[in-house]
């Protein structure tokens, strides 16, 4: 999955679930600092997102996810074939 088109619709479904736009988000944004995203809503994104790209969040690496660039990061690992 291509980084840049995956950072289009990940900032689009931020969008859609909050009251920020798209140009006040960028891959070094805090999620929960600079964008002020409280807790439910980050849930619902992060649901929104598993949905989407048929994935699902370890919660050990959801923590290590600070910034918008770290959850992209998190998807694409998340979403490649796992090797056996």
């Amino acid at each position: 999955m291509e980084k840049e088109q995956l950072y289009k619709d990940v900032k689009h479904i931020i969008t859609d679930l909050s009251d920020l736009k798209e140009e006040e988000l960028g891959c070094d944004s805090k999620l929960r600092e600079d964008l002020e995203l409280d807790s439910l809503v980050v849930l619902e994104i992060l649901g929104a997102l598993e949905l989407k790209y048929r994935i699902q969040f370890p919660e050990s690496q959801l923590r290590k996810a600070n910034t918008l660039g770290d959850l992209i990061d998190l998807i694409q690992k998340l979403s490649r074939p796992q090797e056996t």
